[in-house]
């Protein structure tokens, strides 16, 4: 992307984050930025955010189970109010600092303080993940409505990129309608890298996993059977192609998302029903895993 962007002259492609289970270094830019342009203002944001610093680890992540279980409703709902007068204030100084400070930067300083109150919301509720793609629609709606001309292209776990209801793919296409398509992946056997246990390693951390068979009665074992090494299947077909039974009823599809256990394989599954769900499938018959850069603290 930057190779394109340095030969074609311009930042024609840009890449944008949308999840915001992790609020610190949004927290983080918003308390540099306002101590920096106005103390007093600055003071006051260390006051609103400070209702979230006892769920801050030693490492600096916020943890959301830590922030339902160790504060009462009152105090999330008070949280929650100040927040948003803090967000509220934020905004109101939009004219008086506009000489110093660009459009763009005075509307990342509103979705900073946005993607606070989003991680407020989902870990003060408990139906948290409902919450989170919510708000992963929210600010993947905010991107596009911010860039009119553009084709944006969203990269998240098959669950969160469908229209199964409650997903972010069923928020943001019931605002963009048939200008939302979206692809699901598989795989048949093949190796990938997520958190969890291996037989040679019991511990929880982020390692290689084999999976070494076709569950038969999976939409994969369907893929397997045209011995296709790769494919792009395109679901919506389906309907006007007069397909069979099997393909118009909710299929067992592979959900391996950033934990796996090969312990208990069977429940990565999920019902797939498509072509509700996915507008077309990416296949492999098999696949290796992501190659990790050296982590060095």
């Amino acid at each position: 992307m930057r190779a394109y962007n340095v030969r074609v002259g311009a930042p024609r492609l840009r890449f944008v984050g949308f999840d915001m289970q992790s609020p610190q270094n949004a927290i983080d830019s918003v308390l540099t930025t306002l101590q920096r342009r106005e103390p007093a203002l600055g003071q006051r944001a260390t006051f609103a955010l400070s209702c979230l610093q006892a769920c801050r680890d030693a490492s600096g992540q916020y943890t959301s189970t830590r922030y339902l279980g160790g504060t009462t409703v009152a105090a999330r709902a008070a949280c929650a109010d100040s927040l948003a007068a803090l967000a509220t204030t934020v905004s109101s100084r939009r004219a008086q600092w506009s000489g110093s400070s660009t459009v763009e930067d005075l509307d990342w300083l509103d979705q900073y303080l946005l993607l606070v109150r989003q991680w407020q919301r989902m870990a003060a509720s408990a139906n948290g993940g409902v919450e989170r793609d919510r708000a992963m629609a929210e600010n993947l709606l905010w991107v596009v409505d911010k860039n009119p001309s553009a084709r944006v292209f969203a990269w998240a776990h098959n669950y969160h990129v469908s229209r199964k209801p409650g997903a972010m793919g069923a928020f943001v296409a019931a605002r963009l309608n048939a200008e939302y398509r979206v692809f699901g992946f598989t795989f048949g056997t093949g190796r990938f890298n997520a958190v969890g246990p291996t037989p040679s390693d019991p511990t929880q951390r982020l390692t290689a996993h084999t999976i070494s068979d076709v569950d038969p009665l999976s939409l994969e074992s369907i893929f397997a059977a045209t011995s296709q090494p790769r494919l792009l299947f395109d679901a919506r077909r389906i309907a006007s192609n007069g397909a069979t039974a099997v393909l118009q009823a909710p299929l067992r599809m592979r959900s391996v998302g950033a934990l796996y256990s090969a312990a208990s394989s069977s429940v990565y599954f999920d019902q797939t029903l498509i072509p509700l769900d996915y507008d077309a499938l990416i296949w492999f018959s098999s696949t290796t895993p992501s190659v990790l850069l050296p982590f060095v603290r």
